[in-house]
């Protein structure tokens, strides 16, 4: 987790630069910085995501309170429909991603895996986290998911700025 953060937090020391303008412009944000600054907020929420390790606060304050409210066991229902969702959601993304400048795609496709695996490994379905889990040497599926997105991010911010 660690590592996969530190990784965000590179991809969004280098595109800080894109998405605002240059100090002795006086005219406020250039043409097309919106989708940076978009970018920059997305970078920072998955940074954060991953340096406080807020999926596992966060799936064990949901899992307290599906037990406090008798909902622990009819979850599975929600679970099922959020994840899902969450594939059926990054399958449109993809499709859509083939109208993005080619600059653009790997970024897109690296932040839109992330998203997906991170909704899915949030809402915790027992019979993927028996794939999730698995595990060489502590570093289990998900975590290693997580930083090959990660490390695909950096580049694709790259290539992005160079566009």
């Amino acid at each position: 987790r660690l590592l996969t953060g530190l990784v965000f937090l590179v991809a969004l020391l280098a595109a800080w630069g894109a998405g605002f303008p240059a100090k002795e412009s006086g005219a406020g944000p250039r043409p097309g910085t919106r989708g940076w600054q978009v970018l920059l907020g997305l970078l920072v929420l998955a940074c954060l995501w991953e340096l406080f390790g807020l999926e596992s606060w966060l799936g064990e304050r949901a899992r307290t309170i599906a037990r406090a409210g008798d909902l622990y066991y009819p979850r599975a229902v929600f679970q099922k429909a959020v994840i899902s969702m969450a594939v059926a959601a990054t399958v449109l993304f993809l499709l859509f991603i083939r109208r993005a400048r080619r600059s653009h795609r790997l970024l897109f496709v690296s932040l839109a895996v992330y998203l997906a695996i991170s909704a899915v490994n949030l809402v915790s379905l027992h019979v993927i986290d028996n794939v999730a889990d698995l595990s060489w040497h502590g570093v289990t599926l998900v975590q290693v998911l997580k930083l090959v997105c990660a490390a695909m991010v950096l580049p694709g911010v790259l290539r992005a700025r160079r566009g």
